[in-house]
Order: C-alpha cells, then sequence, then structure tokens
C-alpha cells in the first residue's frame, strides 16, 4: 500500500506542473513571441544542463539516506550536511562556467536580433546565482525522496515547476516581453522555493544546523557514487539537450520553439515512467539482489502496461491538440517531429528501472559507461540529420538513441530477455497508432477506427498487466506476512 499511496502522490506531483505548463505555454508565447520563448527554452537548457555540477550528489543524497540504517554508512546529519556542503561549493563554480558559456554562446553561436541579445546579456549575470540554488535543491530533494517523503517531494515539484513556468510569464505581463526581467524574475522565485524546500527537508529529518557535520569519509562516499553519476548527468542531458543547441544555430530561434514544445509535450507523456522508477529507487536500495529482480520485474509490467496506452493516445492526439493549443501552421510544422519524439521517449521509458536497478545495486559507473558509448556516434549522427532533415532529422537520431539506451540497459542490468517478450505486444501497438497517426486525416474515418481499436487493444492490454503485477505482488506481501 506504501508504494501505490507514494506512487500516486509522486504521479500528482508530476501531473500539476503538466498543468501548468498546458495553461503558460501558449500565454507566454503570446506575451513574448515565438522568437523569445526559443532563447528562454535555451537558458532553462543551459540552466538545466549545469545543474550536473550537483556531481550526483542529489541521487547519491537518496541512495545513503535509504541505507543509512546499514552499518556502511555514517548517519543522517552527516550524510545530509555532507551533500549540502559539497552542493553549495559544487554549485557556485557551476554558475560561473554557466554564465562564461551563455555568454559565449548568445553572443556568438545563436541567430538572434540586437535587442534580444542586449536583454539576454544583461539577464545572464543571474543564472550564476541559478545553479547553486539548482544544486541545493537536488540535496533537499534527495533527502525527502530517500526518506519516502513523496507527498512533500511533489509539493516542491509543483512549486519549482510554479517557479519556471509562471514566473517569467507575470515578469513578461508586468515589465514586458523583456528577457532581462523574466529571468531575474524566475531565479528569484526558484531561490524562495529551495528554502521553503530546505526547511521542509530538516524538519523531516528532525535536525537544525547546528545539528548537521561534514564528513570526509561520507563525503568521499557521496562523490564515489555521484562521480559516475555525474557522468551520467554529464552526458544524458548533453545528448537530450544538444539538438535544440544545433537546431539554433542552423535554423534559428523559431525553430527551436517548434522542436521544444512537442519535444517536452512528449516527455511529459513519460511521467509515468519517472513515478514509477522514482517510487522504486529507495526500496531497492535496501533490499537484496533477487528482492530487486522481482520488484524491477514487476514494475515494468505495471509501466509496459500504462505507458503504451499514454503513448497510443498521445501519437493520435498530437497534431489536432497543437492545432488547437497553439496553431494549425504550428501543428504543421512541428507534428511529425513530434510523433517521431513520442516513440522515443516511449522507448526510453524502459530503460528507467533498468537503470534506477542499476544504481540501487551500487553499479552506477555501468550506466555512466553506457552514455558514454553512445555519445560521439550521437553527435556525429544529430549534425548531419539536422542539416539534412531538419527538425525530423533530430527527432529520427533521438528515436535511435534511446533504443541503444534501452538495450544497454536492460542488458547490463539482466533484464533485457524479460522485457524483450514483455514488449511484443506494445510494440505493435505503438506501430500501428503511429502509422494511423502520420498516414490518416485526424477526424476522417479511418482514423477514428484506428484510434478506437488501438485503444481498445491497449485498455485491455494494459489492465491485464496491471492487474497481474498488483496480484503478483499481494501474493509475495502474503507470502511474507505467514514467513
Amino acid at each position: 500500500m506504501q508504494l501505490v499511496r507514494n506512487s500516486l502522490y509522486s504521479l500528482i506531483g508530476t501531473l500539476v506542473p503538466i498543468i501548468i505548463t498546458l495553461v503558460s505555454v501558449p500565454l507566454l508565447l503570446g506575451v513574448a513571441g515565438q522568437a523569445r520563448y526559443g532563447v528562454l527554452a535555451i537558458a532553462w537548457i543551459f540552466l538545466a544542463y549545469f545543474a550536473l555540477f550537483d556531481l550526483g550528489l542529489g541521487r547519491a543524497t537518496v541512495i545513503r539516506i535509504a541505507s543509512a540504517t546499514k552499518p556502511t554508512v555514517t548517519g543522517k546529519e552527516s550524510v545530509f550536511g555532507s551533500a549540502l556542503i559539497l552542493g553549495l561549493f559544487s554549485g557556485l563554480i557551476g554558475g560561473l562556467v554557466l554564465w562564461a558559456s551563455a555568454y559565449y554562446y548568445f553572443s556568438h553561436v545563436m541567430q538572434l536580433e540586437s535587442a534580444m541579445r542586449d536583454e539576454i546579456e544583461l539577464a545572464l549575470p543571474w543564472l550564476i546565482l541559478a545553479v547553486p540554488v539548482s544544486t541545493t535543491l537536488s540535496v533537499f530533494n534527495g533527502v525527502l525522496h530517500g526518506e519516502e517523503r513523496f507527498l512533500e517531494l511533489s509539493t516542491a515539484s509543483t512549486l519549482s515547476a510554479g517557479a519556471f513556468q509562471l514566473a517569467p510569464l507575470a515578469a513578461a505581463a508586468y515589465f514586458g516581453p523583456n528577457l532581462g526581467a523574466m529571468i531575474p524574475m524566475t531565479v528569484v522565485c526558484n531561490l524562495l522555493v529551495t528554502v521553503i524546500v530546505g526547511i521542509t527537508a530538516f524538519r523531516v529529518l528532525n535536525l537544525n544546523l547546528r545539528r548537521l557535520s561534514f564528513s570526509v569519509a561520507e563525503a568521499i562516499a557521496l562523490l564515489r557514487f555521484g562521480g559516475w553519476f555525474t557522468v551520467s548527468s554529464v552526458i544524458g542531458p548533453l545528448m537530450i539537450m544538444t539538438d535544440r543547441f544545433l537546431i539554433g544555430a542552423s535554423l534559428g530561434a523559431k525553430a527551436v520553439t517548434q522542436y521544444t514544445i512537442p519535444f517536452q509535450l512528449a516527455e511529459k507523456t513519460s511521467i509515468l515512467a519517472t513515478v514509477i522508477s522514482n517510487v522504486l529507487l529507495p526500496r531497492l536500495a535496501v533490499i537484496n539482489e533477487s528482492q530487486r529482480k522481482e520488484l524491477a520485474v514487476k514494475g515494468s509490467r505495471a509501466l509496459a502496461g500504462l505507458v503504451t496506452l499514454a503513448f497510443s493516445v498521445a501519437l493520435f492526439f498530437l497534431e489536432p491538440f497543437l492545432a488547437i493549443w497553439i496553431s494549425k501552421d504550428f501543428s504543421a510544422d512541428a507534428g511529425l517531429a513530434g510523433q517521431i519524439l513520442l516513440v522515443g521517449w516511449w522507448i526510453n521509458c524502459f530503460a528507467r528501472i533498468p537503470m534506477v536497478l542499476l544504481h540501487a545495486s551500487g553499479h552506477a559507473q555501468l550506466v555512466a559507461k553506457c552514455h558514454l558509448l553512445e555519445f560521439f556516434p550521437y553527435l556525429v549522427s544529430l549534425f548531419f540529420a539536422v542539416n539534412s532533415w531538419g527538425l525530423v532529422g533530430a527527432a529520427l537520431v533521438f528515436f535511435l538513441r534511446s533504443l541503444a539506451d534501452f538495450i544497454l540497459l536492460a542488458k547490463l542490468s539482466g533484464m533485457l530477455l524479460v522485457l524483450l517478450r514483455l514488449l511484443c505486444a506494445p510494440v505493435a501497438l505503438i506501430l500501428a497508432a503511429l502509422y494511423a497517426a502520420v498516414g490518416l486525416d485526424p477526424g476522417s474515418k479511418g482514423w477514428l477506427i484506428a484510434m478506437l481499436g488501438s485503444l481498445g487493444f491497449g485498455s485491455v492490454w494494459a489492465w491485464r498487466q496491471v492487474s497481474d503485477s498488483l496480484l503478483s505482488s499481494a501474493r509475495g506481501l502474503m507470502r511474507s506476512k505467514r514467513a
């Protein structure tokens, strides 16, 4: 029951930011315009990427807090204090590096009008503060995650999403569409959110600042795990974000918006994978190897049913939704790339549980090595694809990279054969939905028949997978009670 309750809290904390995004994006586009929205999107990509300067401390804190009863782990106050000090220090360094990198990109690489270039250069120093705020928030969230306090964690996620989506909208509405006001307002709001989450983390652990301690041994343990996770944090987001940098340099800010919005929608469709993997992580960290595999398989079965149905719906309705939400012209420009991105994110969902299984087992280095192996082929392919086929080329490369990531992580975690057997029906369903969505006119008779048939089959299959997973969990609980 606790896993179900935690999953519900996590789902709410993921859905509310999506609702905020759905409401705020068209409003922000209307106030700021597509070009400024594209520049803002690039600025947030910079910030998201340079959040890697938390050195994997957020994820390491989850594992160390969850395992604090083990003899190899020091007290929670030592874990918390060491992670917090390391996060602040590394965040300050990251802020300076971010400022220099973003200044060079916006001044010399991205195609910008002079007015927008002046605005963004005025706002860039605020990003120096944004990175330590982000790394500190990561540690606070790690504490809540490790303690399985998903209600508080979901509240923190909602507040942070509100800061990033509503603060620039409020600044644009009050001061006008000026990036020099939108970015500082967002950073200040996110700082306030971090303070609130920090106070919550202290209360959860029943600590105050005087009880925190810094342990060299604990810092080394955090960095040892976090170091390999940092490799993934560097390479993984870079592979996800590089497409927009190349699109901005080759096709301009408007094309970044046409790619970013469907990309974000496709990413949000994977929320169930995020929820399930996040809920499983602290639990996987404290059980033995055989129990980990059993729990991971149950989670994958439930995940397969839920996300396949969700992505099938998304494939059919992406183009009509974009036409209503933004405009018909925008839907025509972004629709096909968005549908390909949806398939890529669907595959990415099934790499999540093998990844957290490897992390919980102490094998973060294997995840990092997978990402290193994928990195250079991805960059080369992306460069040629963007220049040859534009947004569709970028989406195709993302799909292929997601497929490679799934195969590698599933193989290393020992789950590949189980997942391949499990995904036979979902693959057929997704391919049929993609074919119908791309080849048929939305609203036509054939489109309606294909959509209803796909959703009907998907619903039956999803119900069977989820119910089988819950039944298996219930049987396991009864066996443990009898024992």
